[in-house]
C-alpha cells in the first residue's frame, strides 16, 4: 500500500496535507490530475459495463440487477434492521399466501389445504374489505417482506387476528409483537369490545406472543386439520 501511495504522489495525482484536527497525521485528498484521472476509469468502467450488459436482453438485465441488489442488501443487513409497518398494498396477498403455505409446510408439514385455507380466508377479506373495520399490515425490513397481520369483522363487537406471519430470517426483532400490537391499536380505535384468534398448540412462538400481548386461551378441542393431529386452541383478548 506504501508503494502504491508513493507512486500516486510522484505521478501528481494524490497530494498529502497536514491535518488540522491532528498535525501528526496527514490527509490524502485527489488533486485536479487525480480527478481527471479518476473521471476517464470510471467512463471506461462504465463502457465495459455496458458491453458486458449488451448481449442480455431486457428482462434477464432487470434480473441480474435484483440479485445484485439482493446481495447488497444481505451483506448491508445490520445498516437496514428499522422495521417498517405498513398498510396492505398491491401484490401483497399473493405474497402472504405463497409464505404461509411454504413457510407452514416446512416447519409444521401442513399439507396444501392449509394453502386452499389461507386463500379462502384472504380471498373474503379482499372481496368483503370494510376499511372502516378491517385492516391488514405488512412488515419490511430494508424493503423485504418480514410477517404480516389482520384484523377482520367476526361480528359487531368482535374482531378475529389472522395470518399472522414473520419470516425466520426476521425473527428476534421483536416485529410480531409489533404486528400484534398494531392489530390490536386498530381494533380498540374501530370500536370492537373483544378480539379471537385461532391457534394451536404446535405454534408455540405465537402463543408466547399471543400471551405477552394480552391474549388467554380459552378453548382448546382436538381434531385432525392441515393433514395432522392438531390441539386447536381459541384465545380472546378483552378490549
Amino acid at each position: 500500500m506504501s508503494r502504491i501511495l508513493a507512486k500516486l504522489l510522484d505521478q501528481g495525482l494524490l497530494q498529502r496535507t497536514p491535518d488540522p484536527e491532528d498535525r501528526r497525521r496527514k490527509q490524502l485528498t485527489l488533486t485536479p490530475s487525480g480527478k481527471t484521472r479518476l473521471g476517464t476509469l470510471d467512463s471506461l468502467a462504465r463502457e465495459n459495463l455496458q458491453q458486458l450488459l449488451k448481449p442480455l436482453p431486457p428482462d434477464q438485465q432487470d434480473e441480474l440487477i435484483s440479485a445484485m441488489q439482493r446481495i447488497r442488501q444481505l451483506l448491508e443487513f445490520d445498516k437496514q434492521r428499522a422495521v417498517l409497518i405498513r398498510p396492505l398494498k398491491l401484490g401483497d396477498l399473493g405474497t402472504i399466501i405463497n409464505r404461509h403455505a411454504v413457510l407452514y409446510a416446512d416447519e409444521y408439514g401442513w399439507d396444501q389445504s392449509f394453502e386452499r385455507t389461507v386463500l379462502e380466508v384472504l380471498s373474503a377479506f379482499a372481496s368483503h374489505y370494510d376499511k372502516q373495520l378491517e385492516q391488514g399490515w405488512v412488515a419490511e425490513v430494508g424493503g423485504q417482506f418480514a410477517g404480516s397481520i389482520f384484523a377482520v369483522k367476526e361480528d359487531d363487537t368482535t374482531a378475529r387476528l389472522r395470518a399472522l406471519l414473520v419470516e425466520p430470517r426476521f425473527r428476534g426483532m421483536l416485529i410480531g409483537r409489533q404486528l400484534i400490537e398494531q392489530c390490536v391499536d386498530f381494533c380498540r380505535q374501530s370500536g370492537y369490545r373483544k378480539i379471537t384468534l385461532w391457534t394451536c398448540s404446535d405454534l408455540t412462538q405465537a402463543r408466547k406472543l399471543y400471551g405477552k400481548t394480552g391474549f388467554s386461551c380459552t378453548r382448546a378441542w382436538q381434531e385432525k386439520l392441515f393433514g395432522t393431529e392438531l390441539t386447536s386452541e381459541c384465545w380472546d383478548m378483552d378490549l
